[in-house]
């Protein structure tokens, strides 16, 4: 496969199978323990949907980035884009499928990429998901919890299992997102990405899933979660996701469930939500770990929105904008010089200005010139504008249409744009 084969794979819509349905839960259900939490089906992600992979690549590259580590920013910017650039293909039926390269991948080797595409595909179907427990159009935003956990967005004492003894059980990454119907009102979600070679090893990491999703109180609640298996198999590529609704669980002791989703949106009580419309967030002060209790909701997500921005900031080499929004204890980490600054540098491809950082390489078939960033407005917005401004820019990413739609490629470039503003765009040269 050369270059131009590559670009017309990553940018093609093709048909991904998805599972949440009443077999795949009493599947995982045998693999869990009698009081393990209880899962349940997300209709809207079980069937066939159309994925571009250079969504998929922009999730993952985003999502995976060690922070921090300025000094070889080149290589773990790009390291998730490039390393994948060539393993999909379109297989038969328009299904997406892995490449005889892809194929190529066995043993260990197979069992890496597998967890890390299912990064890619879970942090993009989250977005979808949010939608549909939000009844309503979102703009989302994922924050490593890891980092929430490092920046004090998260206390220890919010975990109820300890994160020391427990190690990985705790969900993947934050989902906070914003209502586009009712600007300034965000809540938070929990998003655990499991990836395999197998479907019946999907079911055992659901299961184990579960129990991460059930592992982190906020506010002395239990937020929704999304659990999403990805089997990367020779034939094709699918998913399996359940979600974890603990608030619906409680009620539906007193309730049907159809009663509980024909309630109008906005009035469901099994969000947690906060409100910066009544309280600025720059007024609010970081998290502090040292304090030795629960966080509040609202200190919680203003901390973790500052995070999702610090990392936009430096997944585009804005320094400035950096500073401006890292926890402290995200800048205690940074000691850059001048030269250790990324260079960065505007492109426009079809109507999308992109600010980031670029990379040129040489591959069979021609140059690639690769750029990992931010659009524009959404980039202008976190070096000079407030909290509201940098809202109001990643809200416009959607009303302003900036998403690429599968239709709109009008030129050999392959751009991709995700909800907080993050952008990839290919040029072949």
């Amino acid at each position: 496969m050369n270059l131009q084969q590559a670009l017309d794979v990553v940018s093609t819509p093709l048909r991904v199978r998805g599972y949440s349905d009443d077999d795949l839960v009493a599947n995982v259900a045998k693999h869990a323990p009698s009081d393990a939490p209880r899962l349940s089906t997300v209709p809207a992600l079980h069937g066939d949907r159309a994925i571009r992979p250079a969504d998929v690549l922009l999730r993952l590259a985003t999502a995976t980035r060690p922070l921090y580590q300025a000094e070889v920013y080149d290589v773990h910017a790009h390291w998730g884009l490039l390393r994948y650039l060539g393993l999909f293909a379109e297989g038969s039926g328009g299904r997406l499928a892995l490449s005889a390269a892809g194929r190529r991948i066995v043993a260990n080797q197979r069992r890496v990429t597998s967890e890390e595409l299912g990064i890619g595909f879970a942090v993009l179907l989250s977005e979808e998901w949010i939608n549909t427990w939000r009844r309503g159009r979102s703009t989302v935003r994922t924050v490593d919890v890891d980092v929430a956990l490092a920046s004090g967005a998260i206390s220890a004492a919010e975990l109820r299992l300890l994160v020391e003894k427990t190690k990985a059980n705790r969900p993947d990454y934050l989902a906070i997102a914003e209502s586009i119907s009712r600007p300034g009102r965000f809540s938070v979600g929990l998003l655990e990405c499991k990836g395999t070679k197998n479907r019946p090893n999907a079911y055992r990491q659901l299961a184990r899933a579960g129990a991460q999703l059930d592992s982190i109180m906020v506010g002395g609640r239990a937020p929704s979660g999304l659990a999403v298996s990805t089997v990367a198999a020779n034939g094709s590529i699918t998913y399996h996701a359940l979600q974890h609704r603990p608030e619906m669980t409680r009620r539906a002791a007193d309730a049907s469930v159809s009663e509980i989703l024909s309630q109008p949106s906005g009035t469901a009580d099994d969000e947690l939500e906060v409100d910066f419309n009544e309280v600025p967030l720059e007024e609010l002060p970081e998290v502090d770990l040292g304090r030795g209790r629960p966080v509040d909701l609202l200190q919680m997500t203003a901390t973790a929105l500052r995070g999702s921005w610090a990392t936009l900031a430096e997944l585009s080499g804005n320094d400035q904008a950096f500073q401006r929004w890292a926890p402290s204890v995200m800048r205690a980490r940074v000691s850059r010089t001048d030269a250790d600054r990324p260079r960065r540098e505007r492109v426009d491809v079809d109507g999308v200005s992109v600010i980031g950082v670029s990379n040129a390489i040489s591959l069979p078939g021609g140059q690639l010139q690769v750029v990992l960033g931010v659009e524009a407005e959404v980039d202008e917005a976190l070096a000079a504008g407030d909290s509201t401004d940098v809202i109001a820019a990643q809200r416009g990413v959607f009303r302003r249409e900036l998403r690429y739609r599968h239709g709109e490629r009008r030129s050999a470039s392959v751009v991709s744009i995700a909800d907080d503003g993050s952008a990839l765009v290919l040029n072949p040269r």
